[in-house]
């Protein structure tokens, strides 16, 4: 039992690899194959329930017992947390297709850092006025949209601080922009796990 879960356990990893891949590759309005993707993702999180409640249950051994000594404790949950690690790692450089609210994130960064609250001034107002303080700012302003560009920041001050620490990492780049974002999620996430106690 306890080599069939496991072996289980692999395969599920693998194929949810596999969908998010093709998840990331899909376009926002692609919403026949977006919802097959999701929907296969769903069940395969049913798969890891199950897999790690009968694991639980029976005190199975799932993942080499390493894993268990790395992170926090028991193996199944060390494994759970190494596999959900590593496929954020594997997609940290695919830009969200599904929301556009990112390019919003990366503009109010570098507002703040060229020293303009970015709670004060739209974004339309800037194009506008033809000030260039903000790099790929034309790009910026297409990318996010009417609905963004057209209205006031609504993004907390917490979160303002994080998009200039990216838009400062990241410099003139959107991608590596949006890479030091994820990293900084990756690392709440790490630290969630590790002080969840």
């Amino acid at each position: 039992m306890e080599r069939r879960l496991s072996n289980a356990f692999g395969i599920l990893t693998i194929i949810s690899a596999v969908l998010y891949g093709w998840f990331f590759s899909l376009a926002r309005k692609d919403f026949s194959n977006l919802l097959i993707v999701y929907t296969l993702l769903f069940l395969a999180f049913l798969g890891y329930n199950y897999i790690s409640k009968k694991g639980t249950q029976e005190n199975l051994q799932l993942f080499p017992s390493f894993l268990g000594k790395w992170f926090y404790g028991a193996s199944l949950i060390g494994g759970i947390f190494f596999i959900g690690l590593i496929l954020r790692l594997l997609l940290i450089d695919n830009t969200p297709h599904l929301s556009q609210d990112f390019f919003r994130f990366i503009w109010d960064g570098h507002q703040l850092l060229n020293g303009y609250n970015p709670y004060l001034y739209l974004p339309d107002d800037i194009i506008e006025s033809g000030s260039s303080h903000i790099p790929n700012a034309s790009f910026l302003h297409a990318s996010m949209g009417e609905l963004s560009s057209g209205h006031y920041t609504n993004y907390p001050p917490l979160n303002q601080l994080f998009f200039a620490i990216a838009a400062w990492l990241g410099g003139d780049s959107v991608l590596a922009s949006v890479i030091w974002m994820r990293i900084f999620i990756i690392l709440a996430d790490v630290a969630i796990f590790i002080l969840r106690d």
